[in-house]
């Protein structure tokens, strides 16, 4: 199908693990299709191929995934359709006038830095890697 610049193509979206380098999910859409449309059944079946042996369990995304039902369904622990329990997840999220308001709303104090890549000391992150 025809794409925003006018030619023809196909918009891949993949579930990564990255732990394992396995792409875990994929799905192949037509080039019209934008890339934030309906991503929350690819993401379900990518926690559903995981073993169970894998006890902890995140998510990370480019904004694309900034839906709604996306994010109830990554922050509800009692998810349904999915395993229960915690998942971890960022997803960012285009810097709109309504976001950059809210965020100018918290005080500066409130910040929390979560991880640095240019400090040479220890994150919490470092427990996931």
């Amino acid at each position: 199908m025809p794409h925003y610049k006018g030619g023809v193509g196909y918009q891949p979206v993949a579930m990564y693990w990255a732990e394992q380098d396995l792409v875990i999910a994929d799905e192949y859409r037509d080039g019209n299709v934008p890339a934030g449309m309906d991503n929350l059944p690819l993401i379900r079946r990518s926690f559903q191929s995981l073993p169970a042996s894998v006890t902890k369990l995140f998510f990370r995304a480019d904004s694309a995934c900034y839906e709604h039902g996306v994010l109830r369904w990554l922050a509800d622990d009692a998810r349904h359709d999915g395993p229960s329990g915690h998942i971890g997840f960022t997803i960012s999220a285009d810097m709109t006038t309504e976001l950059h308001h809210a965020c100018a709303l918290v005080p500066e104090q409130q910040w929390q830095l979560v991880d640095d890549p240019n400090c040479t000391k220890s994150s919490p992150l470092d427990e996931v890697q």
